[in-house]
């Protein structure tokens, strides 16, 4: 009688399948990871947004004032703007990161400006019947998206191409009703007032990519335009 031999994976074998296996899900969380960070402007819209209604859910269930803190390290603009979630406990005079609450960075030199620039070139206009775009259109828009960008820059960034002041550090602050507001005391108004936020991504001294956040002066979410 012959006995049959049961044909097996040895243990080196294993070892070298979930070696490899390894080795590919590393790499796969890498390349999702840095994709992630370079989706540009556009994606840091929904990292603001998930950072402003968390500022607001936390002062509405905690019954404290609660800010985003926006700020800019010069020495480090790879990290673009951080945001850090803080809060004020009532009667204190200090502000306090929230718990918890990692501070969130942008990388990618993207930064967060305080506003939106109050003049930017009106868009060429295109026959709304026109069934094939011509070249001078496309030219036209061509040329829009670069006077956009210089006006951007001029909005953002000081001629050496560092971030200008009054974006490098600013907030927004939520009453412990959970409302946008603007404080009349520490600090003074007029470093609160929120009507929008500009997204730039910046390459050198120039503005490269670009995103506006209109500001629900109520709930800090943003106003989207049909």
């Amino acid at each position: 009688m012959t006995v049959k031999s049961r044909k097996a994976f040895t243990l080196a074998e294993m070892l070298a399948v979930i070696g490899i296996m390894l080795v590919l899900m590393v790499a796969t969380f890498g390349v999702f990871g840095l994709f992630a960070q370079r989706m540009g402007p556009d994606s840091a819209l929904a990292t603001i947004q998930a950072m402003l209604n968390g500022a607001r859910d936390y002062a509405a269930t905690n019954g404290v004032l609660t800010r985003v803190w926006f700020s800019a390290d010069a020495l480090k603009p790879e990290d673009g703007t951080t945001m850090t979630l803080q809060y004020k406990a009532p009667g204190g005079t200090g502000w306090m990161a929230v718990r918890g609450r990692a501070p969130v960075s942008l990388k990618d030199r993207m930064f967060v400006c305080r506003d939106m620039p109050t003049s930017l070139p009106p868009p060429p206009t295109v026959a709304s019947d026109a069934r094939v775009v011509s070249e001078a259109d496309v030219n036209a828009w061509k040329g829009h998206e670069k006077k956009m960008l210089d006006a951007l820059t001029t909005f953002a960034l000081l001629s050496d191409g560092k971030l200008a002041p009054t974006h490098e550090k600013f907030y927004a602050i939520f009453d412990p009703a959970g409302y946008l507001r603007i404080p009349d005391s520490d600090p003074p108004a007029a470093e609160c007032v929120l009507y929008g936020l500009t997204v730039v991504q910046v390459g050198g001294t120039r503005v490269v990519a670009y995103a506006f956040y209109p500001i629900n002066s109520n709930t800090g979410t943003r106003v989207v335009f049909d």
